[in-house]
């Protein structure tokens, strides 16, 4: 993980395992880790973790304030400069379709470069 956030030009990777060898327990993990980072270093990623489980359509799920990911998108990079990793966990179980899921999350990274999936 720590190799694809520092390549330019990858910007989404997907991990995939089978049931109960930890795929959750890593996502929690990175994600704690990126964040003690972001504190530290401005080099480092802003970490949102997104349990796509109970979702059915990205586009309406509210992250912060009730704001969705592009509004929220913004402001952390716009007003701070950063670089942010969204991080979904529970692919399998989008109750979504998973071809707009893909789309939209193409659309955020085509409007915001700083972000990586």
């Amino acid at each position: 993980m720590e190799d694809f956030l520092k390549d330019d030009e990858r910007w989404r990777v997907v991990i995939g395992a089978s049931f109960g060898l930890g795929k959750t327990s890593f996502v929690k993990y990175f994600a704690n880790k990126l964040a003690n980072l972001y504190n530290v270093s401005e080099d480092s990623y802003f970490p949102i973790v997104i349990e796509l489980s109970e979702l059915e359509d990205i586009r309406n799920y509210f992250i912060h304030d009730q704001e969705n990911l592009d509004p929220l998108l913004s402001k952390i990079i716009e007003n701070k400069s950063r670089s942010v990793l969204l991080i979904f966990d529970g692919l399998d179980e989008y109750k979504g379709e998973i071809k707009d899921l893909f789309s939209h999350i193409t659309e955020l990274h085509d409007k915001y470069k700083k972000v990586k999936l």
